[in-house]
Formats: structure tokens, C-alpha cells, sequence
């Protein structure tokens, strides 16, 4: 029933989503292309450590909210992990708790509700994995892996541990 808009910077990413029929909208995340109070929520997730400018886009965010909207938002965690991954994939930065803390208390009328992190179990496994490997470790994985990997996603939503430092971090809240 919600009425949804994607904004995308590439021109593949853009293309993708015009072939799915997704209602997409070409722009910068920097200067997002809709007019203030437009959304009731935001969904941003896995943009912010591409972007140099984080601390425009989270206004920008705040911007096309809606008073009393709400943001959901990802970011990688642990600036320990970083690795030619990263590179590879053209992040600028992974972010420690502190630090997503930090670009949100710099807008004022965004208020956090809940931080958390996710894929905590796997993070010792990563963390050797990448030591020994270039580039970017995304790849199509078959399905005896996306299996075990659902079934490690699913015991930490059962587990709970959302304080222990993972590889992803969470951050949901609302426009005051």
C-alpha cells in the first residue's frame, strides 16, 4: 500500500531498476531531487560510505522527511576491517559507532531511535578472509551459500546480540 521512489546515481543502477519497472529517479543523493517535507520514510542503505559528502546527504535526508518520518540506514562497520574490498568497491570509509553517532548529532531535527549491528558472526571469518585476498569480495554465491549465510543471518535475529560490533551498522529514527 506505501507509494514507493528509488534515486539512483548510476546509470546502470538506474537502467536496472527501468527495466524491473521500479519508479526510480536519476539524481545525487547530495542534492536530492524532490522537494522538502516529501517522504515518510527514508530508506538509505549502503549509500553513505560511497559518498565523500556523508554529512550532505544525511541533511538532505532530513530535508525531504516529513515531520515525525522515518530513516532506516546502513553503513559498513569497523574501520579495523578495512581492506582492498573496500577499495574495490569505491567506499570512502567504513564507520564506527561513534562516528555514525557523530554525523547524526550534527543535524538536529533527526532524532535516533535504535543503533545496532548486524553479520557479527561471520566478522572473525571476513576479517581473516580478507587479509589474504584482493579486490572485491562480491561475488554471486550459489545456493548452498546463500543457505548457510541466511541461516547465520537468522540465529542473530533469534541470539539478539545487537550491541556486539558487526560488520554492518543500523541506525532508525525519525524527523523531529
Amino acid at each position: 500500500g506505501f507509494k514507493v521512489s528509488s534515486l539512483e546515481y548510476s546509470d546502470l543502477g538506474f537502467n536496472l531498476q527501468i527495466q524491473k519497472g521500479i519508479d526510480v529517479t536519476k539524481g545525487d543523493a547530495r542534492d536530492i531531487p524532490f522537494s522538502q517535507s516529501s517522504f515518510d520514510g527514508v530508506i538509505c542503505l549502503d549509500v553513505l560510505e560511497h559518498i565523500l559528502e556523508d554529512s550532505q546527504v544525511v541533511s538532505e535526508i532530513a530535508r525531504v522527511l516529513k515531520p515525525g518520518g522515518y530513516f532506516l540506514i546502513s553503513v559498513p562497520e569497523d574501520p579495523r576491517l578495512w581492506s582492498d574490498h573496500d577499495v574495490a568497491v569505491s567506499h570512502f570509509r567504513r564507520y564506527s559507532r561513534s562516528s555514525i553517532l557523530q554525523l547524526f548529532s550534527d543535524q538536529r531535527n533527526l532524532s535516533i531511535k535504535s543503533l545496532w549491528s548486524s553479520n557479527y558472526i561471520i566478522k572473525p571469518l571476513v576479517r581473516i578472509f580478507r587479509k589474504f585476498t584482493t579486490g572485491s569480495s562480491l561475488k554471486e554465491n550459489g545456493l548452498l551459500v546463500n543457505k548457510v549465510l541466511f541461516l547465520i543471518s537468522e540465529l542473530e535475529r533469534r541470539m539478539n546480540l545487537r550491541q556486539i560490533s558487526g560488520m554492518t551498522t543500523w541506525v532508525s529514527g525519525t524527523k523531529i
